[in-house]
């Protein structure tokens, strides 16, 4: 009833801005109200080429490092509505929930997890995702797999287009300057390597391991002879781990706002079932993903395929993780990603998605 009541309002508004003219804008979304992903990318970008193309954000009060060229408005106001039905060309990351959009209006999706883990099928509030991809026109994709969830778990019918993900062309023009950057700007100057901790969120307390992050720097300085930093990115909603403030080795970037910008910084990865993983194999450095509960997760929540019938490599217990960490080697591990980019099936990333993206844009708004 209340999604009926939602669409129903919806509809009326659509109706009353069918009054406005389109206007040669685009409407932007990420993640229901952030200034991140591949709309960010695809933003920046769309500036610097075309800086007369008006560019509207949805954007949470409070965000930090929004350009002034972006006008921002907030979610359901008058002026988002307003945006959302008078744009030409309207970009999200994970679809939007509408009865219809208006005629000549273009609704590009680029998703956030091109290589993801879970079965999404099913939204957290138990609601079927395909109702999000309704009125998408058409989406982005990386791999034959993400075509695959988008026709079979996401049931969209549009159009996909094999750009890559813009998020991703980072990784293929990166400067050792940005890395310095960053580096200072999380405070680790100081250190030589960093291993990431980036679990995914799984609306539990257990869903964290307190993992033991000092011994395992210990052995990678005993092995390398160079300061080890952890980096650890979590959910807002979970607590930093007590015994990791004891140690300044292990330092928090669960606020950094750029995930893939600590990935370049990153020589080790350990994640468990999120998309980030999908992400860092095209870096062709050591990924090894921690999964104590996969059997519990596997029934609850989903896989797309049974992890000990891929490349990736993968421990269950605390000593077997630590393990196979100093044991993995740059030569496997870059071995291991090819492996695991085949495993997903012509992975078309090469740092030019974003160009590709451009080129839709203009051809779209003429």
């Amino acid at each position: 009833m209340k999604r009926v009541f939602k669409n129903f309002i919806n509809i009326i508004i659509c109706k009353f801005f069918s009054f406005f003219s389109l206007k040669k804008s685009v409407f932007f979304d990420s993640y229901g109200g952030l200034y991140a992903c591949n709309p960010r990318c695809i933003s920046e970008s769309l500036h610097k080429k075309h800086p007369d193309i008006k560019q509207i954000w949805n954007i949470k009060k409070g965000i930090q490092g929004v350009p002034p060229y972006i006008q921002q408005v907030q979610k359901n106001s008058f002026n988002y509505f307003k945006a959302l039905f008078t744009s030409k060309i309207c970009i999200f990351n994970s679809g939007i929930i509408i009865p219809r959009k208006r005629k000549g209006q273009f609704f590009l999706d680029t998703w956030h997890g091109d290589r993801a883990f879970k079965n999404v099928s099913i939204t957290p509030i138990g609601e079927k995702s395909s109702i999000a991809y309704q009125q998408i026109d058409a989406v982005l994709s990386g791999s034959d797999y993400a075509d695959r969830i988008y026709r079979e778990q996401l049931c969209f019918t549009g159009e996909i287009l094999k750009t890559g993900s813009p998020r991703n062309d980072l990784f293929f023009k990166f400067t050792q300057e940005q890395c310095e950057k960053i580096k200072n700007d999380i405070g680790g100057s100081a250190f030589d390597s960093f291993l990431l901790y980036a679990p995914t969120y799984r609306n539990l307390d257990e869903g964290k391991a307190d993992l033991n992050f000092s011994a395992l720097l210990d052995r990678l300085e005993k092995r390398d002879q160079k300061k080890w930093c952890c980096l650890v990115r979590q959910h807002y909603k979970v607590k930093f781990a007590n015994s990791w403030c004891k140690d300044s080795r292990i330092i928090n970037v669960s606020k950094f706002p750029d995930v893939n910008e600590l990935l370049l910084l990153t020589d080790i990865l350990v994640s468990d079932y999120s998309s980030i993983v999908g992400d860092f194999v095209l870096l062709k450095r050591p990924v090894v993903l921690y999964v104590p509960d996969l059997d519990e997760y596997n029934k609850t929540k989903g896989l797309n395929f049974k992890l000990n019938e891929s490349p990736f490599v993968f421990a269950q217990n605390e000593s077997d993780l630590y393990d196979k960490i100093v044991k993995l080697s740059i030569d496997k591990a870059r071995g291991n990603c090819e492996a695991v980019l085949d495993f997903y099936g012509k992975v078309c990333e090469d740092g030019h998605a974003t160009e590709r993206v451009i080129r839709y844009i203009e051809e779209i708004l003429g």
